[in-house]
């Protein structure tokens, strides 16, 4: 077996326990510059849907309350906003800070308007859900179908299979 290599789950642990390491190098060398960590620009992640009536947005944000999070709604546009501030209870001492500073913004846009005084939106366990009502423009309505050259008053319907 001249030229194979063969890993070993020694080399592959090996391997994570310098990720690690040099994970924590990174973290101090921040925290010794002041530097905040940056969370991803997708953060949190979202999922977008519509129904008939309304579009539904869903993202995850573990940790945060009621007073972190601000939901914001033109006719086209929502904006999630969030932050959450590190604290300390009064007469504690901090030993270790791994939960991290927390601010985001994400912006989504919507391919129909939306009636922005009729969003909702909760947050349970976590999980903010935004519900936004179609304009009633961007609903889908019923047409008349008539016969061509006839008046309105004249229009018929077609029994249900002719043509």
């Amino acid at each position: 077996m001249r030229g194979t290599l063969i890993v070993t789950p020694r080399i592959d642990d090996l391997s994570r326990q310098f990720g690690r390491v040099f994970d924590a190098m990174t973290r101090r060398m921040d925290e010794a510059f002041g530097v905040a960590p940056a969370a991803p620009a997708s953060w949190p992640a979202i999922n977008l849907w519509h129904d008939d009536t309304a579009f539904h947005l869903e993202a995850e944000l573990p940790g945060f309350s009621l007073e972190e999070v601000e939901v914001t709604a033109t006719e086209n546009l929502v904006t999630v906003r969030g932050r959450r501030e590190r604290t300390t209870p009064e007469g504690a001492e901090a030993l270790r800070f791994e939960r991290e500073l927390t601010h985001f913004e994400r912006t989504v846009g919507l391919p129909l308007p939306i009636e922005p005084a009729g969003v909702e939106a909760t947050l349970t366990n976590g999980v903010l859900r935004v519900t936004m009502p179609k304009a009633e423009s961007a609903k889908p309505r019923k047409i008349e179908v008539r016969a061509l050259g006839a008046r309105p008053s004249e229009a018929k319907s077609l029994p249900t299979g002719a043509a």
